[in-house]
């Protein structure tokens, strides 16, 4: 789901993720997902990078023109 919206000045905008975890005691891997992209990730770090890298090529593909927008 994507949708925006505006407060103070600040656009807003919603975007759903795909977040599958592994524990296996002290360590996690797993995959983050969302429109568009997908990656494995491991460590808390790696998760939050993940995260990071996820949001980022959302608003990446926000800005696309029609030209621009690869095609699938």
């Amino acid at each position: 789901m994507s949708g925006s919206g505006s407060a103070r000045g600040v656009s807003l905008k919603r975007v759903e993720l795909r977040v599958d975890v592994t524990v296996d005691g002290p360590t996690i891997t797993g995959q983050v997902a969302a429109a568009g992209f997908d990656r494995r990730f491991s460590g808390r770090l790696g998760l939050i990078a993940a995260i990071e890298e996820a949001l980022g090529a959302r608003d990446e593909i926000d800005t696309w023109t029609n030209d621009e927008r690869p095609s699938p």
